[in-house]
């Protein structure tokens, strides 16, 4: 399996955040990361839809 670039920043990304831990994919966790990567709005975490800002 080959890892792109940027699949390695988010990876990076990931390892500061979780201060070098591997916590596992929690829903609650998955829904922060959401709320923190989307703080306009935009980002419907209940459907997991982008809005149109409009």
């Amino acid at each position: 399996m080959n890892i792109t670039e940027n699949e390695r920043a988010w990876i990076q990304f990931i390892r500061l955040l979780s201060d070098s831990t591997d916590p596992g994919p929690t829903l609650a966790r998955i829904q922060g990361l959401r709320q923190i990567l989307a703080p306009s709005g935009r980002f419907d975490v209940q459907s997991g839809k982008t809005h149109d800002a409009r």
